[in-house]
């Protein structure tokens, strides 16, 4: 027995040394699931709507892309992409799907059934990508990723509406009475109030401050992995690091431009552009983030890296 405890000591005591070790390095902020989680629906929501706008051009049997088209044009690759998008290609149903992928990315940037909208935005998400391929790029890939792993993390526990309805009810738990019991059962009055205190204490208890999990450091890592090939790509790329001329270009790639680079390139002026070229160059991709991204710090030196 005493041999038993004394090899359990070390072992226990290496655990819990990896285990703060992973929290040190993959551990993030309740808070900063909570910001993740808003920033991400609403960037889903924004995509939906802009989306929404080409839907007949580009989804329903009288534009460009008819069902039968996009399921032709699949590679061998591809057969197995699934899209409840591809279920009908008349207008009304693609409208509705707009709507319904809309409603479940606000849900989810509110925190309202957190769980739930996750789910849902990250099936119509992969829904209306599959079914316009020919449209998909990089971005597209990120935010489906991301999602995926929302739905392995508790992002309903700051900032969202089941957080403020979790903490009513532990309001109205504690201001309930206890349940009234029948004279003579002192004994087992007195035992189900101490079960009754410590239901109570449990349900007010503080959530830890950080998670640590397989999709924390999934996430972590992925954001890693996007900075770092980004920056070995650019450093690589002669419009980035010889021209400098690559910010420029990018503004007049009008498959991708936003309406404020389209204003940007019109006001902003030639040496201005870049001097952003090289600002994006050095101070950000020269400086690839590790797993600690700047949007959950834990510790000072975390944050100076980021």
């Amino acid at each position: 027995g005493g041999g038993g405890g004394s090899g359990g000591g070390p072992a226990s005591g290496i655990a819990a040394t990896v285990a703060a070790a992973a929290e040190r390095v993959f551990g993030v902020d309740y808070r900063g699931l909570g910001v993740f989680r808003m920033g991400l629906g609403l960037v889903v929501a924004l995509d939906v709507f802009l989306r929404w706008q080409w839907v007949d051009e580009f989804m329903t049997e009288t534009g460009v892309l008819p069902r039968s088209l996009t399921l032709a044009q699949l590679t061998s690759d591809q057969k197995w992409f699934a899209s409840l998008h591809n279920v009908s290609d008349k207008a009304f149903v693609q409208h509705l799907l707009m709507a319904v992928h809309l409603l479940a990315a606000l849900s989810f940037a509110a925190g309202l059934r957190t769980r739930l909208a996750a789910l849902a935005t990250f099936a119509l998400t992969s829904s209306v990508q599959a079914r316009t391929l020919v449209l998909m790029q990089g971005g597209d890939t990120v935010v489906r990723v991301m999602l995926f792993w929302s739905m392995f993390l508790p992002l309903g526990e700051r900032y969202s509406v089941d957080a403020w309805v979790r903490g009513i009810r532990r309001e109205m738990a504690s201001l309930l009475p206890p349940p009234r019991r029948r004279e003579g059962k002192k004994k087992e009055e007195e035992e189900e109030q101490q079960k009754e205190r410590e239901k109570k204490k449990k349900m007010q208890a503080p959530t830890p401050k950080v998670c640590t999990s397989v999709a924390t450091a999934a996430v972590l890592v992925q954001v890693a992995i996007l900075y770092i090939s980004t920056g070995w790509h650019k450093y690589k790329d002669k419009w980035w690091t010889r021209d400098g001329t690559s910010v420029m270009l990018f503004l007049h790639m009008d498959m991708f431009v936003s309406p404020a680079g389209i204003v940007a390139r019109r006001i902003v002026p030639a040496r201005a552009l870049l001097l952003a070229n090289w600002l994006v160059y050095w101070g950000c991709e020269t400086t690839c983030p590790g797993p600690r991204s700047s949007l959950w710090p834990q510790s000072g030196s975390a944050t100076s890296r980021s």
